[in-house]
């Protein structure tokens, strides 16, 4: 164990942790004691402040309980579909097939050449994906959840 702070424990676990989450570039320097030192102190800060703000009632506040939630559904949505819907998963033989099919419609007046809507097609077939990876979701955890819809 590296520090208490009430009756949280921080570990050399934690610690690496920590150093984990940092930019790449930026791991060496852990490995002088001071800049682990710093690290270590603004954990200790992190949960002295976390602390204060359960005692203070901030976990009960709705503003924090719908922010709270809103991350926990960020990451389960990253985890459940994110890579499969990443940009870098998006070919150039599908976006050469977006272009292609919507030449007529979205760029020929005046002629765009597919050089130049490359990027806009990759986000537009990007948002489209997690469009529907997302329904997908959704349908199968209503098919796996009880649900009840009253009138407003």
């Amino acid at each position: 164990m590296l520090a208490r702070v009430g009756a949280v424990a921080i570990t050399e676990g934690d610690l690496q942790q920590a150093i984990a989450q940092e930019p790449e570039a930026l791991r060496d320097r852990y490995k002088l004691p001071e800049p682990r030192r710093q690290m270590l102190d603004g954990m200790v800060r992190f949960e002295f402040l976390a602390q204060a703000s359960e005692r203070a009632g901030a976990m009960k506040d709705p503003k924090v309980v719908r922010s709270w939630r809103q991350q926990a559904i960020n990451k389960f949505l990253q985890d459940e579909i994110g890579q499969s819907t990443a940009p870098l998963s998006i070919s150039s033989a599908d976006i050469a097939a977006y272009y292609e099919a919507h030449k007529a419609a979205e760029f020929s007046s005046p002629p765009v050449a597919l050089a130049d809507v490359e990027e806009m097609i990759r986000q537009r077939l990007h948002r489209e994906r997690r469009e529907a990876a997302l329904e997908m979701l959704i349908t199968k955890l209503k098919d796996d959840t009880a649900v009840e819809i009253y009138k407003p």
